[in-house]
């Protein structure tokens, strides 16, 4: 029960004046994760036999077998300090001496050795529907088989000329990262001269939780993010996110032009949810006296009452423990068979857990099974049965009580396309409340 107080309580549904809460839904942000083939200029500091062989070059010994001499070093030693500054083009060996190149000498200002490499840099982050750099590192998935909940974008990400474009944001990730590696190595950090190549690039995807509230007039929609990780990013696009729905290229299965047939609310008494969400406050604010606020919440939670926004899958999680068995009522099984919403409550119910799904009509009952077998492998035929009943949507868990839904359409955008707001109603069975 406390971590169900908790969940509801953190997503308590955020007032919008002048708007009218809806319900929630995800979209998919396309990423694109590049790696870049850069040049970059190395700084090295110089170990201090490199330095002594340099600072006694440069006064004029070049003797191999002198200089080893002087530092009390094996020829073997030195033969190898003398390559590695060769390397470095540095100093060279000929005719058993050493002499210093120009960099040597300009080394020997400031004791540090610098050349170009080329390298890559992994995890540049492109928003392929702003053409923004991501600077922060991100959560993202590999996959998005949803469609409808993907946003649309026409940059293809091969660009150069957009990277070069853009070295001045890619310097900073760069620098970020090498600064973070200097300190653990103790080395002087990189620095970044030029973007050669797009070595490699694949779409990934960030999940956005959206909260969609409509104006009261329907014309006008509003989003929020339920996760405030994502507000930043949320605020940056949302304007192409409105757009894309406006112009039914996201969520279309959402914003229809369909609207359902009028329903009757639920029969008997049940009551709202405000005082429901005052006690669950006063218990997570009021660390003093939760006590005294949890056998109400027990009492109020657990009684015939319209859900708090957001609370279904909750609920549902908290009836789970029960281990009761648990009746699906559904009126087309071709909508609910794609209704996220309904398959991730599925998703929920323990493998020991049975459970039926029982729908009035379908229309095409193969690709509803197959649809409801894909997204839910545990789920057989005999799970699913055409049962007459004249509910739109309810969970009946067993003899104890039933949570029922009900639709209504809501105008949103314009006068021809619908959104759905649904509400729930808990109640009890067999019990007197």
């Amino acid at each position: 029960m406390n971590k169900y107080i908790e969940k509801i309580f953190n997503d308590f549904v955020p007032d919008n004046k002048g708007y009218v809460y809806i319900g929630e839904e995800n979209i998919f942000i396309p990423i694109y994760r590049i790696t870049l083939t850069i040049t970059k200029r190395k700084q090295t500091r110089l170990n201090l036999v490199e330095e002594m062989v340099l600072r006694i070059t440069n006064c004029g010994v070049s003797d191999i077998g002198e200089i080893a001499g002087v530092l009390g070093l094996t020829r073997e030693i030195l033969d190898v300090t003398i390559g590695d500054l060769y390397i470095k083009n540095l100093a060279y060996p000929a005719s058993n001496k050493c002499y210093l190149m120009r960099e040597g000498r300009e080394v020997l200002k400031n004791l540090e050795a610098s050349k170009k490499e080329t390298d890559i840099i992994r995890n540049i982050y492109i928003n392929a529907v702003t053409k923004d750099i991501l600077k922060e590192k991100i959560n993202c998935i590999d996959y998005c088989i949803d469609n409808d909940h993907k946003m649309h974008h026409t940059f293809d990400g091969i660009d150069l000329d957009f990277y070069r474009s853009r070295i001045a944001e890619i310097r900073e990730i760069f620098d970020k990262e090498n600064e973070i590696y200097s300190i653990d190595s103790n080395q002087i950090p990189d620095e970044l001269i030029s973007i050669d190549n797009v070595e490699d690039i694949n779409v990934c995807f960030l999940k956005i939780p959206l909260l969609i509230y409509v104006s009261e007039n329907g014309m006008d929609l509003d989003l929020i993010s339920s996760d405030k990780k994502s507000n930043n990013l949320l605020e940056s696009i949302k304007g192409n996110i409105l757009d894309q729905i406006r112009n039914h290229k996201l969520l279309k299965k959402v914003f229809t032009k369909f609207n359902i047939s009028k329903m009757e609310s639920p029969s008997g008494n049940f009551e709202n949810m405000d005082e429901l969400k005052i006690l669950i406050n006063k218990y997570v604010t009021d660390k003093n006296n939760q006590s005294s606020y949890y056998d109400l919440i027990t009492r109020k939670v657990f009684s015939n009452r319209i859900l708090i926004e957001r609370e279904l899958e909750k609920l549902f999680e908290l009836c789970l423990q029960e281990g009761r068995k648990i009746t699906f009522f559904l009126d087309k099984l071709d909508y609910w068979s794609k209704n996220s919403r309904f398959i991730h409550l599925l998703t929920l119910i323990p493998t020991n857990t049975q459970y039926s799904i029982n729908y009035n009509s379908v229309y095409n009952k193969s690709l509803s099974e197959s649809r409801l077998k894909r997204s839910v492998p545990d789920v057989t035929k005999n799970d699913i049965n055409k049962v007459s009943h004249n509910e739109w949507f309810k969970i009946v868990f067993e003899d104890r009580l039933e949570i029922i839904g009900y639709a209504q359409s809501c105008k949103a955008v314009n006068s021809s396309t619908w959104i759905i707001k649904c509400a729930y109603f808990l109640r009890m069975l067999n019990e007197t409340n």
